[in-house]
């Protein structure tokens, strides 16, 4: 029940009520607060009333909450605490309006600065320098991909960027230093890692900041320039690229800029034509040299004139064209000339290259000669060859043919009467005849005539009715207009032979490795299990299918298998052994979890050509040759044991027989004394005990039997 209220909260109650206040002195508050439960911000109202009620019932000694009002004329913000009072509990109401649409006004401003960053790919941050703690913005934590709420991967990547050795990462360093000492900003670009595995390129510039009240801290910004640099890299590994090959190319070539002066001759220019950039320093001093006739000149001089109206305006080389030259030393030659607008130039130039085509020329008239020649060289060749015209009949087959296989013209006049014979299972007929018409239909569709010709590995019965494993090869000739084609047929029968010789090879080394009562097991570079042999199985309890394509360290401890692919990168990183070629006692880890020793052997092999590795490791169980050695070495403390026990008995009977001896003594002398000779008799029982113990040492450093007493 409401018992008072302040003048603050009749104000704030005939500013929302108006005309229709009336004091609550009297009401239940409880029961005006569960009024706004179920209207807008019904959430609000109940905590209240849980709170309020704790507070009443002892359960809490104070209540905080900050809550939306939704008056009639606008919407405010309080700041609600409940304490207890021995009659109750006081309930204060401040307003925090102002505070509360600052913040608000605060979160749109920072998510719009969110946003922005994250399109611009840009972000902030802070560096306290007498706490060192860093403050990021959310674009930071996008560009490092880093969630904003994982602060352990946040702090971890901070501790290591202060530790990074790279020049990147120095320089920011050198550069924070300097900002911090004598107020310099710095703004600079570097690569560094992100803390999800990429690498990124970033400009980054800052600042030291003093703020009024004396306090220091380094404002920073970075933007994530990754394309930028990416792209410019490649343009300059393009431009030197193109350069480089240009340079070394083996066909002349000249650079025009929009000034027609010639400003580079690679090397193969001036070897071929003897000119050189003294020489033809512009496109005009290179006509005059190479065109003696003018009339000649006029023409070349028309045909480049076309070329550049031409060429700017689709970016493409114009259609080449013949031409005659004089070079330096007199000398007449047949080019190609094709010029090739530079794309993106400033300035407008033009790469020229000039293909030397006199012995092409030289070539053509001797083409009916080497065509005769070629036939000679399938006819003679070892190949198994014939040639098959646009009509499928075969027009010629080589010698080596004909004793391969036994057939001659007159027996597979055809390519239908060829396949008929060679094939005699129709569905195997037909299988082959669509691998060949596929391979038809791909020429035809590439153009690609000549190069490569499609090849299949077939079965074929000779005209003795032998098979043997040949690779066929369908070659469409270039430049035939009749669609001619070469085929040829490679005899591989001996190979397959050795090649199942290989399986089983194999498979008998399989045998004697899953004989042999080591385990040995290969594996890939990266650490990934290749093959293991039947003791592998048995030693770790897994099954071969469970371990093949795993990694090693799957048979390894916890201790060992976490840090396996860090050693084997070290080593193929250094080449520094420690323990491939040497061996190493290590522990192996079974299915079970059980862990045990082992000796382990490893030998590196390298791939055929030397390109990648893989490694041979030899495991053995050394669990009862450890329970061995112990044994023997608790033997050896023993043995050593009584050796010293021996020694010291030995010297304690010589004492003993002194003692005795003058106690026999003196009993003789004290039979005048008679109270001594208790006394006496006393001391000489102890020493035949204490010579009797010794006995028993005696009989232990001999590893004699002793006989237990009570």
């Amino acid at each position: 029940v409401i018992l008072e209220v302040n003048h603050a909260w009749q104000r704030f109650a005939e500013e929302n009520d108006g005309a229709n206040y009336a004091r609550p002195i009297g009401q239940n508050y409880l029961t005006t607060i569960e009024g706004g439960v179920n209207a807008q911000g019904g959430k609000y109202a109940a905590a209240a009333i849980a709170g309020i009620n704790d507070v009443l019932a002892g359960k809490r000694d104070e209540f905080k909450m900050d809550y939306p009002c939704h008056a009639p004329h606008k919407e405010r913000w309080f700041s609600l605490r409940v304490g207890p009072l021995e009659i109750g509990a006081i309930i204060e109401h401040q307003d925090i309006t102002s505070r509360k649409v600052e913040e608000i006004e605060r979160e749109k401003i920072l998510g719009t600065l969110n946003r922005t960053e994250e399109m611009a790919a840009t972000g902030a941050w802070t560096l306290d320098p007498t706490t060192n703690v860093v403050t990021w913005s959310r674009g930071e934590y996008l560009i490092h991909g880093i969630d904003i709420s994982d602060q352990e991967t946040f702090d971890k990547y901070i501790s290591e960027s202060f530790n990074k050795e790279s020049d990147g990462e120095i320089r920011f360093a050198a550069a924070i230093r300097s900002a911090l000492k004598n107020g310099i900003p710095w703004e600079l670009e570097f690569s560094r890692k992100t803390a999800d595995g990429r690498t990124i390129w970033v400009h980054s510039r800052g600042q030291r900041i003093t703020w009024p009240d004396g306090q220091v801290i380094i404002e920073g910004h970075t933007q994530d320039i990754t394309v930028r640099k990416t792209a410019e890299i490649l343009r300059l590994e393009v431009e030197e690229r193109f350069r480089s090959i240009v340079e070394s190319s083996p066909i002349p070539t000249l650079l025009v800029d929009d000034a027609e002066n010639i400003t580079f001759l690679n090397d193969s220019f001036v070897k071929a034509f003897g000119y050189t950039l003294k020489d033809i320093p512009t496109v005009e001093a290179w006509q005059e040299n190479a065109f003696e006739d003018p009339e000649y000149r006029s023409w070349v001089d028309r045909e480049y004139a076309a070329s550049q109206e031409i060429t700017p305006k689709g970016g493409k080389a114009f259609n080449p064209f013949e031409i005659v030259i004089r070079i330096a030393s007199g000398e007449i030659r047949s080019v190609v000339v094709i010029t090739t607008p530079l794309k993106g130039s400033n300035h407008g130039e033009r790469l020229v290259t000039l293909q030397d085509i006199t012995a092409r020329k030289k070539a053509e008239t001797f083409r009916l000669e080497v065509e005769e020649r070629f036939r000679s060289i399938v006819e003679s060749s070892p190949i198994p060859t014939a040639h098959i015209d646009n009509t499928d009949k075969i027009t010629f087959l080589s010698d080596s043919f004909v004793q391969a296989f036994g057939y001659t013209l007159e027996d597979i006049p055809t390519a239908k009467a060829w396949l008929d014979n060679a094939y005699p299972d129709p569905e195997y007929r037909a299988w082959v005849h669509r691998e060949f018409a596929a391979a038809q239909e791909w020429i035809l569709k590439t153009g690609k005539t000549g190069d490569p010709p499609r090849s299949v590995e077939v079965e074929v019965r000779t005209a003795s009715g032998e098979t043997r494993s040949v690779i066929a090869m369908i070659t469409f000739l270039r430049n035939s207009v009749h669609g001619e084609r070469l085929l040829t047929l490679q005899d591989i029968t001996e190979r397959k032979k050795a090649e199942l010789k290989i399986i089983q090879i194999t498979y008998e080394l399989q045998e004697i490795l899953d004989a042999t009562i080591d385990g040995m097991v290969t594996i890939d570079a990266t650490g990934r299990i290749k093959s293991v042999n039947r003791a592998m199985c048995e030693l770790f309890g897994y099954t071969g299918e469970e371990m093949l394509g795993q990694n090693i360290s799957m048979l390894m401890p916890e201790s060992y298998g976490s840090k396996h692919d860090s050693y084997l990168d070290n080593y193929k990183r250094t080449r520094v052994k420690k323990i491939i070629g040497i061996g190493r006692e290590v522990a192996g880890q079974r299915k079970d979890g059980s862990v045990f020793p082992m000796d382990l052997a490893v030998v590196e092999h390298a791939d055929v050509g030397g390109k990648s590795s893989h490694y041979l490791g030899t495991i053995r169980d050394i669990t009862a040759r450890k329970k061995a050695e112990e044994q023997l070495r608790a033997a050896q403390k023993m043995e050593a044991v009584g050796h010293l026990t021996a020694g010291i008995a030995h010297d304690f009977n010589n004492l003993l027989a002194v003692v005795g001896m003058n106690l026999e003594l003196l009993e003789e002398e004290s039979q005048k004394i008679p109270k001594l000779i208790k006394y006496i008799e006393s001391a000489l029982s102890a020493v035949d005990r204490g010579a009797e113990l010794t006995q028993h040492l005696l009989a232990f450093g001999r590893n004699q039997t002793l006989l237990p007493k009570n």
